[in-house]
């Protein structure tokens, strides 16, 4: 029995507190059973030997698209196709096939072979017995609908199962290949038993609501009492087993009741936990055996919650055991377990609509029509009942109409590749241009179009099975050469939501958030066998990545960026810095994972070197009554700006911030500057990235696809997930992706070996499956291409030293290593210099009760930071060692970033200690620093207008350098008004290239009160003599531009005059628009400009004198008007007076 129940789309903000819930129209079939032990639909659907086709038939001709939305027979008529353009000109109905997939094809276990050819469907054709197809022909075929059933011959048992990946089946027409027709059995006259009794299978199952925003399982609305009606179901039925399945959100038990015709019984229902990890909801499945049931198909519930309670309906399934009838119009499907396996059969039909006609259906595609004899009134007929056989009664006079698609083209995919990218049509450009970038790299890159994929291999499904199988038949093309699979396009869990999506795997859980997951690991499981739902799985065969774009624009867009990275990375320091920022409480666990993970790295490659943001070692402050770092927030932002190769976070979070205290929220980083030197972020911290949730707007997705900032890479989890397992995830992960750096690695293939050491131990893998790979799998990390190496360090008398005393001077040489181990002679450029001194211990506070003050490595000591020249592939500089340093023994380390207009270098030289003395001999030195300060551009002067946002610029200058080594208090400092509200600006400080006396510091200032303020900075030398020096200026209002000191000159003129303002943005340009009106406001002359206010002081507008005409104007007052607009949009205006002679 077949029925089609349509329910109304809405939206119900309660049902979860924390995810998204979406509901629309679903279509819920009930009908009979159509299939077999070994399958769905019956022993035809084809296993992992099958034989494959090289390419899909859909590449061949012309070819039309139906679908069909129920189960039930189908009449296609041909004027239908002649007014869609499909059907042009008189053709022979032999050339006529029907081609599709069945219901249930989507095989989750990696099937052998290449692509499985698009079955034929076999049809019924009117053509008037002409031979030809001509208007008024039609054609009629089955179609089971899009709901997999199961029969299990053995224990007499009918099964359905949810297709949560289409709510259409499409089928498609060709005039040009040929097809079946459905074939008439022959009358069988003998029979060993005589049956007139049947099985059915009548099912409700709504598909409107996914309660956590994940995993495969759909619910009806929530109700509280609500009647289903299971059309179809026969009014007198002598037994049935009744299959109930409900879900229920309660906080003390409670029960549920069931009615059916004379049927009723409770349904116990568990109370939830409460607990947030625990099941969001309880399911409750009941089976029930019953006797004779009295009724009309309309199944009642009643929930006795309360009446914060809720209650959905997974399905109702009734196998039921009646005599057969039909009325006019009725399509039924039937079976006879009792007759399996006794010879022929004769099966009576009670009653039948006049011309009702039976097929055996046993094979989906290939129905065969059995010969009916009728006899007072009766119909009846025989069967070999010696395999189990499905058979369908329906009304040729009422039939169903399919929903004519119209014609379709598809494209030959791909057949090898080494980097294959999936993308829908809208997004083939920026897929293109990044194939394009990959090619020049090396590796053979092909481009895919999600909708012919979904065609030739799914028959136009959404199931992610269609594009596995897809990515396995190039992998095995390719001979294993297939090693990186982008999927251009963003996810969602409902999967018949937007169709410029690319599907992931969601788990069949979907009431634990624990549990459930969404997981792009599944196309990267490629060999025969493996069964990524059961976790069968020996390794991930290939790299797998996304890029969640939503828009043609949004994939431009990061295309953009990440060739930007590849081609035109910035170059700086920042290629050797990794940031670990640690979440505080639990006692500790986040910085002891956060340390391990720090010392792996520096193990791994010394030329990287940690910085480290440890939560509870900063001071937290309540803000507005809440818990806060404000420190760590600003450390984090300046981190960005300087920027960090890999940026590692472990601790709390969830979808829009990181810990408790929101250090890095969605707001906060539209703050970051870290274009030109991006981080590859990982996210060891829960559900930070589900980029299947449309609804849930997060950090993750945010961060990669925000332009020009963010980062060029996440490794983040979609899910909840257990801090233990992120931690082995991490060290796994760091591990790859450093010792991969040098070898140029993509970062796909270290998260791939990573989850392959968690997949092949059996630890915790749904943890691993929860993390994605939301970047470019074959990017590889911005590394320098060469190396450098130190000669050697000298005193002041040129004698090699390895022991360094504090006041000593001291002179490094060193080269940048080519190819071959010799000097680069044809490398001249720039080399960033960075010298520390000891590890030295910082220690944590000990804000909350979790979390124990301790004391931890924090870098080195700074001793130096500063440029120096390359010629020829050699240099030297020299450096004080601040008098601090006495107090202090240790190795020391010394870092380089060098560039030239081509290429880049870094490398490390250890190897010299600090003697923990003076020198014997140093010079002498008793004034501090000479300091230069101002804000914003160099023709600022005290006392001038600015901003509430500025960029402060010091010089410093000592004959014996700068202390930057934050020892004893000897820190580089500033402070706006008040000492005690000073900031350290160490690490700001750089010396200026070729010189150690020398540097400066820029660092921006936001958000300045208004009113008038004095800036000081202090600053100390290597033999720790201090200097100050102060500045004082005005804020003015942050809706105001920064513009005073108007003044014309000469004024009275004759010739030309010069209008002038002071300027003290941040602006680098300003739009000009000046007005010249005459004494009864006439304007007389316009000028539009633009210009550089880095120029001078003041910035100058010339006048002739002269009209907008050209002529010059009458001697007189005249009246000016100035519009000055910055480039962040703020716009002011200056008025005046100007007399001409």
């Amino acid at each position: 029995m077949i029925n089609l129940t349509r329910f109304r789309s809405y939206r119900d903000s309660d049902l979860m507190k924390t995810s998204f819930t979406a509901f629309y129209y679903l279509f819920s079939f009930s009908f009979l059973v159509l299939c077999g032990k070994e399958g769905y639909g019956s022993n035809h659907l084809e296993g992992k030997n099958t034989v494959f086709r090289d390419t899909s038939i859909l590449n061949f001709g012309s070819w039309f698209e139906i679908n069909i939305t129920e189960p039930g027979v189908y009449r296609v008529n041909i004027n239908q196709l002649q007014a869609a353009g499909f059907y042009t000109s008189r053709t022979r109905s032999s050339l006529l096939g029907l081609f599709g997939n069945p219901p249930g094809m989507d095989q989750v276990e990696v099937p052998g072979g290449k692509i499985n050819t698009l079955p034929t469907v076999s049809y019924l054709l009117n053509d008037g017995g002409d031979g030809w197809l001509d208007p008024g022909d039609y054609f009629l075929f089955y179609s089971p609908g899009v709901q997999p059933t199961r029969i299990d011959s053995f224990n007499a048992s009918i099964q359905h199962r949810s297709n949560p990946f289409q709510k259409k089946l499409s089928y498609f027409i060709s005039l040009q290949t040929g097809g079946t027709q459905v074939s008439k059995l022959p009358a069988l006259t003998t029979w060993q038993s005589i049956q007139s009794n049947f099985d059915f299978y009548n099912f409700i199952e709504i598909d409107s609501v996914n309660l956590l925003g994940s995993g495969r399982e759909w619910f009806s609305a929530p109700f509280v009492n609500r009647a289903f009606k299971l059309e179809g179901l026969a009014h007198n039925i002598t037994k049935a087993k009744i299959t109930l399945r409900l879900v229920a959100r309660a906080a003390q038990a409670t029960k549920c009741m069931f009615q059916l015709g004379n049927f009723n019984q409770y349904v116990d229902l568990q109370a939830i936990t409460g607990n947030a990890l625990d099941n969001y909801a309880q399911s409750s499945t009941v089976t029930w055996e019953t006797g004779a049931i009295n009724s009309d198909g309309n199944a009642k519930l009643q929930f006795q919650g309360a009446n914060s309670d809720k209650l959905w309906l997974d399905y109702i399934g009734v196998q039921s055991r009646s005599a057969l009838t039909q009325q006019a119009g009725e399509t039924k499907v039937f079976l006879d377990f009792s007759s399996w396996k006794t010879g022929n059969t004769q099966f009576r039909v009670q009653s039948a609509a006049p011309g009702a006609s039976i097929w055996d259906i046993s094979d989906l595609n290939h129905p065969v029509e059995m010969a009916l004899t009728e006899e007072s009134g009766q119909f009846a007929f025989v069967a070999n009942t010696d395999h189990l056989h499905t058979y369908l009664i329906f009304d040729p006079r009422a039939v169903k109409t399919p929903g004519y698609i119209g014609t379709i083209s598809t494209k030959a995919l791909p057949a090898t590749a080494d980097y294959l990218i999936i993308c829908p049509e809208e997004f083939n450009s920026a897929a293109q241009r990044l194939a394009g970038l990959h090619r020049q790299q090396g590796l053979a890159t092909a481009v895919a179009n999600l909708e012919d994929i979904r065609y030739q291999y799914g028959a136009n499904s959404n199931s992610p099975v269609a594009t596995r199988n897809y990515i396995k038949d190039v992998y095995g093309r390719s001979g294993g050469n297939l090693q990186y699979v982008l999927l251009l396009g963003d996810a969602d869990y409902d999967y018949n939501a937007t169709r410029n999506t690319i599907p992931t795997w969601e788990s069949l859980e979907s009431l634990n958030p624990l549990s459930s997951f969404a997981s792009d690991d599944f196309y990267a499981v490629l060999e025969p066998g493996e069964n990524f739902e059961g976790y069968n799985v020996k390794d991930l065969d290939i790299a797998i990545g996304r890029l969640p774009v939503n828009s043609k624009n949004e994939a431009e867009q990061l295309v953009d960026k990440i060739i930007e990275y590849v081609q035109h990375p910035g170059i700086g320091p920042w290629k050797n810095r990794i940031t670990f920022v640690a979440d505080d409480e639990d006692q500790n666990l986040h910085l002891e994972y956060a340390e391990a993970l720090s010392q792996q790295v520096e193990a791994l490659d010394s030329a990287l070197f940690p910085e480290k943001i440890y939560l509870d070692a900063f001071q937290q402050e309540p803000i507005a009554g809440v818990p806060k770092y404000p420190q760590v927030v600003r450390n984090i932002a300046d981190g960005m700006t300087s920027g960090s190769l890999i940026w590692n976070y472990t601790g709390h979070g969830g979808i829009s911030q990181l810990s408790q205290e929101s250090v890095v929220d969605l707001q906060t980083i539209t703050t970051w500057a870290t274009r030109g030197h991006w981080p590859f972020m990982i996210m060891a911290t829960c559900e930070v990235a589900p980029y299947d949730n449309p609804a849930a707007r997060n950090l993750g997705e945010e961060l990669l696809r925000m332009s020009p900032n963010g980062a060029i890479g996440v490794m983040a989890s979609t899910r909840p997930v257990f801090a233990n397992a992120n931690f082995n995830l991490n060290q796994y992960f760091l591990d790859a992706l450093v010792s991969g750096i040098p070898n140029g690695n993509g970062i796909g293939k270290a998260a791939m070996q990573a989850k392959n050491q968690i997949y092949r131990q059996q630890v915790q893998p749904v943890n691993t499956s929860k993390f994605a790979l939301l970047a470019d799998p074959a990017l590889a990390l911005a590394k320098p291409k060469f190396k450098v190496r130190v000669s050697g360090i000298f005193d002041s008398d040129g004698q090699p030293a390895d022991s360094l005393a504090a006041l000593g001077t001291y002179r490094v040489k060193a080269y940048i290593e080519g190819d071959y181990g010799q000097v680069n002679q044809q490398f001249n450029g720039k080399v960033d210099i960075r010298i520390s001194g000891p590890l030295q211990l910082k220690y944590t506070l000990g804000n909350d009760v979790g979390s124990l003050a301790v004391g931890f490595a924090d870098g080195r000591i700074p001793i130096f930071n500063g440029r120096e020249f390359i010629r020829n592939g050699e240099f030297n500089f020299t450096f004080v060692l601040p008098k601090d340093l006495a107090l202090h023994a240790g190795s020391g380390k010394m870092i380089f970033f060098a560039q030239d207009s081509l290429e880049d270098a870094s490398g490390v030289g250890a190897g010299f200690h600090l003697a923990n003395m003076v020198s014997t001999s140093p010079a002498r030195d008793l004034e501090g620093p000479g300091i230069k300060a101002w804000l914003n551009g160099p023709y600022f002067e005290p006392g001038d207008d600015v901003g509430r946002d500025v960029m402060l610029h010091v010089q410093l200058f000592d004959t014996s350098g700068i202390n930057i080594s934050g020892q004893n208090g000897h820190n580089i400092t500033i402070w706006l008004n008040e000492p005690q509200d000073s900031i350290q600006l160490n690490d700001y400080f750089k010396a200026d290239i070729g010189s150690f006396t020398r540097g400066s510091i820029n660092y921006p200032l936001f958000q300045l009160r208004e009113g008038w303020h004095t800036l000081t900075i202090k600053a100390w030398d290597s033999y720790n003599n201090s200097s100050q020096y102060s500045v004082s200026f005005k804020v003015i209002s942050q809706d105001d531009v920064p513009i005073s000191g108007a003044k014309v000159y000469p004024n009275p003129f004759e010739e030309q005059t010069t209008i002038a303002f002071i300027y003290q943005g941040l602006s680098t340009s300003l739009d000009l628009d000046l007005t010249i009106f005459d004494i009864g406001g006439r304007m007389i002359r316009n000028i539009k400009s633009t210009i550089n206010t880095q120029d001078g002081r003041y910035q100058l507008i010339p006048w002739d004198g002269s009209a907008n005409s050209g002529a010059k104007v009458s001697p007189g007052m005249y009246f000016y008007r100035i519009r000055v607009k910055e480039q962040q949009g703020r716009q002011k205006s200056l008025t005046g007076k100007i007399i001409v002679l």
